[in-house]
């Protein structure tokens, strides 16, 4: 039975090894993707809870630059 299975995959060792570097190389694909994919979300994440944006501005403003007007400036005489 040994025998047998060695001399089957020595005769298919031609078609095995392409299939193998074909499966290997789209792994190494997808998984290359996954990995930008979901960094690239945590990067953005990231980015949103350092730097947080006012939403409905015409332009994007920092909340930071937000915080540091005053809310009720003093009147003018």
């Amino acid at each position: 039975m040994v025998w047998a299975s060695g001399a089957l995959f020595a005769a298919a060792f031609v078609v095995l090894v392409p299939v193998a570097i074909w499966v290997y190389s789209l792994v190494f694909a997808f998984t290359a993707l996954w990995f930008t994919h979901y960094s690239l979300g945590a990067l953005e994440i990231m980015r949103a809870e350092a730097n947080p944006v006012v939403v409905g501005a015409s332009v994007p403003v920092p909340a930071i630059a937000l915080a540091n007007e005053p809310s009720n400036p003093p009147p003018t005489p």
